[in-house]
């Protein structure tokens, strides 16, 4: 499998509450299917979403200071927003969305059914930070490794989480938007070319048919083709693809 299990479960579920029949834009896809709403601002940074939140009768939620940044949930009792940098190109903000529905669903949605599931609707007032769960409610969940804090915004995790947070959201956004199931066969429809040219071609098929950035698309490109080549010396394999 080029993803852990539950990567294409997320995928899945999500597509599956949509509905059937063709997939729909993302950005639609999340107004059927998630609580959250999208929120385009230029040149997005800290401030201007505070502003924005202000604008709404809502309190700052960003530390005033940083630079811009291509996209930012904020999400609360099950309901949220996507704010993205309307300025960017159309493919950078398609992969900025996923990117942000995927945080949304890996760090909130899916640790909060898990409680749900497991404690019932009574653990409700826990996890939207209406009340401390309870010593059994906190023991319960410690031996499920099921977690009842509320949202913990990204920036407040060290390095290391960070980046694993990361990773998985963007791995999330890509089975979203390209499918392993349909992005795997136009990977080994390129055997025939040589390895450097069918890396670049690749990338160029992804971007173009899944409308995603060009370095996303290489990336992708890359993973693709180091899973189909797992019978390879990965190392040697990898260098060669990255001198392309």
């Amino acid at each position: 499998m080029l993803n852990p299990a539950w990567i294409d479960e997320l995928a899945e579920a999500f597509w599956s509450t949509v509905g059937p029949g063709p997939r729909p834009r993302l950005e639609d896809a999340i107004s059927l299917a998630a609580p959250l709403f999208v929120v385009r601002l230029p040149r997005l940074r800290p401030e201007s979403v505070n502003d924005w939140l202000a604008q709404h009768g809502v309190a700052p939620r960003l530390t005033a200071e940083g630079g811009r940044l291509h996209g930012c949930l904020l999400v609360s009792r099950d309901l949220g927003v996507i704010f993205i940098d309307g300025s960017d190109p159309p493919d950078e903000q398609q992969f900025t969305l996923a990117h942000e529905l995927a945080h949304y669903l890996v760090d909130y949605h899916r640790p909060r059914e898990r409680a749900r599931k497991l404690l019932g609707p009574a653990i409700q007032p826990v996890l939207d930070g209406d009340r401390p769960p309870t010593d059994d409610e906190r023991l319960l969940a410690a031996l499920r490794d099921v977690p009842l804090s509320s949202y913990v915004d990204l920036f407040d995790y060290d390095d290391l989480a960070t980046i694993r947070h990361e990773s998985d959201a963007d791995r999330l956004a890509l089975e979203l938007l390209a499918p392993s199931a349909l992005a795997l066969p136009l990977a080994a429809a390129t055997a025939t070319l040589p390895l450097v040219e069918r890396l670049t071609a690749l990338s160029s098929i992804l971007a173009e048919r899944f409308t995603l950035p060009p370095a996303i698309a290489r990336h992708y490109a890359r993973r693709l083709l180091a899973h189909l080549h797992l019978d390879s010396p990965l190392p040697a394999w990898l260098a060669a693809a990255e001198a392309g």
